[in-house]
This record gives structure tokens, sequence and C-alpha cells, in this order.
């Protein structure tokens, strides 16, 4: 019994964190962005769909599915 009540403990508390970022934004994020977020990229006028996607290893496409 005392298992099971622990396995409920860190489900909830699992949940709870479920709303917060992986790694905070460096900047203020948009209301609708995904809680999930691993990582960050703040552009700079410069910065091309196909620059952003090499510079982090993917490919335009899987980019542009980010971003959609």
């Amino acid at each position: 019994m005392r298992s099971t009540n622990f396995g409920a403990v860190l489900v909830l508390g699992a949940l709870g964190l479920a709303n917060a970022y992986l790694v905070d934004p460096p900047t203020t994020a948009a209301a609708d962005t995904v809680s999930d977020c691993s990582g960050w990229v703040v552009t700079i006028s410069s910065d091309t769909c196909s620059s952003l996607a090499t510079d982090n290893y993917i490919s335009e496409d899987q980019l542009k599915t980010y971003v959609s």
C-alpha cells in the first residue's frame, strides 16, 4: 500500500512540472509557445531559415515544422 501511494505522489509531482519549460527562455516567450522546449534561439536580422537549420544541426524542413 505504501509503495502505491508513493507512486501516485511521483506521478502527481511529474504532472505539476508538465507546464514548466524544460529550459527557461532567454527572453519573454510568446504565450502560445510549447512548454516542452529544451532549447531556444534568439534570432537576429541576418538569420535565415538555412542558417538557423545549419546552426542547430537540422534540415530546413524540420525547422519549418517547429515554427509552424
